[in-house]
């Protein structure tokens, strides 16, 4: 007995494959369902600071997101799907890049990612101000992010040497250069592109509304 064949066991792959999908799936859920609520909370606050408004950090958020939790939980749900069905796309067309049609759908597509990444400020900005369905607010957005393209396009440019810096500090401080997109170049982009779209909201879809108010009642005083 002694001299037999040792006894090997075989992981089985299956099974590890089946839980890293598991994994994965929970994980993307997760980001699915998280990613409105927290974009949200952030972008009230940024829009607060821009605003000059007092910032109570843990009442505000709480606040915002109790105020557009479903739907901010729908726009994070679409936000997700948008997102990795056109990275889906510019990678399988790269990929297949020998194929004249392949770099055109490649290039229709990251044509039209740019086009989202300037939409998305404005979609999480009118969010926290306006009471707007989730159509008015991609349709809104995508009117907001042709017409502001003078600020858009610099703030976006702006956003990219960002991450092209936090990128090469991560490439000279490993370890701790991981930390730097937790804790803040998220946090900066997002402040860039607020920054770029809240006043064109300003310009076109609040001062309108006061100044109509203000002139109803000018006109209301000289009535009386």
């Amino acid at each position: 007995a002694s001299g037999g064949n040792p006894v090997t066991i075989k992981p089985n792959r299956k099974g590890i494959l089946t839980m890293k999908r598991w994994i994965t799936g929970c994980l993307a859920l997760l980001l699915a369902l998280t990613l409105g609520p927290i974009t949200t909370a952030a972008t009230y606050i940024f829009r607060n600071l821009l605003r000059g408004e007092p910032i109570f950090f843990f009442s505000d958020i709480r606040y915002v997101i109790k105020r557009n939790l479903s739907q901010s939980i729908i726009l994070g749900i679409i936000d997700c799907a948008f997102t990795a069905l056109l990275t889906y796309n510019i990678v399988f067309a790269y990929l297949n890049g020998s194929l004249f049609t392949s770099g055109i759908v490649m290039w229709g597509n990251i044509v039209l990612a740019i086009l989202y990444l300037l939409m998305r400020p404005y979609l999480y900005t009118m969010l926290v101000t306006f009471e707007l369905s989730t159509f008015k607010l991609f349709k809104n957005a995508l009117i907001f992010a042709v017409i502001g393209a003078k600020r858009n396009i610099p703030a976006l440019l702006g956003a990219a040497v960002i991450i092209l810096l936090n990128y090469l500090l991560i490439g000279l401080f490993l370890p701790s250069g991981i930390t730097l997109p937790l804790v803040i170049t998220v946090g900066a982009v997002w402040y860039i592109m607020i920054y770029a779209a809240y006043p064109k909201i300003k310009e076109i879809m609040i001062d309108p509304y006061y100044k109509s108010d203000a002139g109803n009642e000018n006109s209301e005083s000289e009535a009386e």
